[in-house]
């Protein structure tokens, strides 16, 4: 695991460094005029993403202005043309009073062979963030082409955020969907924390969240950019999260019907809310064994294969939340498959 210390700036010269010494070529300037808002929007919500981007730049000796622009305008720029539709997530409070979230991210076969999980050191706080490294298509195995982004995210206080698709085409001058797991990650504590930036704060393309804290309480922000809606834990104490809206939002109406469930959106969403129902309803106790079968399960549509369409579940987390033990796993159909068990980052 690679691991950064310092403040933002100086944990973006060592990122910076990292991707110098790897050959990384930075795109150029596209839309200098959505650039150029979004710095001054960032300069007032998320300074100390501008500082860890000025430290990349200064760390790799790039230029800003094209750091700048792939982290802050790429991704609304090219919004649409992602095809990132699949990832589930759920959480329940099982017999002991522990709250457990498993998390499949589904994306790029080849990303089971490249993402990885990095720490950052930080004054305020410590964070474990995972990252399928921008890998999309098999030239992104290429380390030149290769940048971490903060898809699973997990602090020093317990604090877990993790990201799925939105089906919406709605985008905006505000945070990016990575640079805000980034911001609950460095900032919050608590579920109630993350749910007031999110509040407070304006995003730049739709995503979904979930946010669970070391004190039990968990949460879904589902953002479409002109709108948001927040859902708790069902009267059983589970939650679960996809890819589509389970609440009307305003931007919803712009969405293509016809392309909402071509990854299982909604039969995932009901398979997964079965099973952890049940394990609640039968009185158990959550562990990582029972939660990754739960996950991995090869006739369950939560394990996404889709050979055709070149995506399918290439990592597994799985965390207790309140006893603060958490567990990476990779590819389940790997025949060695990796996993990794680690605690909060103290």
């Amino acid at each position: 695991m690679q691991r950064f210390q310092g403040d933002h700036f100086e944990i973006g010269c060592q990122i910076g460094r990292y991707y110098a010494e790897h050959g990384v070529k930075p795109y150029p300037v596209t839309a200098p005029d959505l650039l150029a808002r979004q710095i001054e929007y960032y300069e007032r919500f998320a300074p100390e993403i501008l500082a860890e981007l000025r430290g990349i730049a200064e760390g790799g000796a790039f230029s800003f202005a094209e750091i700048a622009h792939e982290a802050l305008v790429s991704v609304i720029l090219y919004w649409r043309d992602l095809a990132a539709r699949s990832c589930s997530i759920g959480g329940f409070r099982d017999r002991n009073g522990d709250t457990w979230v498993a998390r499949n991210y589904d994306w790029h076969p080849l990303v089971a062979e490249h993402f990885q999980a990095w720490r950052f050191d930080l004054p305020e706080t410590n964070v474990i963030a995972v990252s399928d490294m921008g890998v999309c298509a098999p030239q992104d195995t290429d380390k030149r082409e290769q940048r971490f982004y903060y898809h699973d995210a997990i602090n020093s206080h317990g604090l877990f955020v993790g990201l799925t698709y939105a089906h919406c085409w709605s985008t905006g001058v505000g945070l990016t969907s990575e640079h805000a797991v980034k911001l609950v990650s460095w900032r919050c504590k608590t579920v109630d924390e993350a749910l007031r930036l999110f509040r407070d704060t304006k995003l730049g393309c739709p995503k979904n969240f979930f946010i669970a804290d070391a004190y039990g309480e968990m949460a879904v922000v589902e953002h479409a950019v002109e709108d948001m809606h927040v859902r708790l834990p069902d009267e059983n104490g589970v939650l679960v999260l996809t890819n589509h809206y389970a609440e009307p939002l305003t931007a919803f109406d712009r969405i293509s019907n016809d392309s909402i469930d071509e990854k299982g959106s909604f039969e995932r969403y009901s398979r997964l809310e079965v099973e952890l129902k049940a394990l609640v309803q039968a009185d158990k106790a959550g562990d990582f064994a029972l939660l990754d079968k739960i996950m991995t399960d090869p006739v369950s549509p939560v394990c996404q294969f889709w050979p055709e369409l070149a995506i399918e579940t290439v990592w597994t987390l799985l965390l207790n939340l309140n006893q603060q033990n958490y567990r990476l796993i990779g590819n389940p159909r790997s025949a060695q498959r990796s996993h990794t068990d680690f605690a909060a980052p103290r």
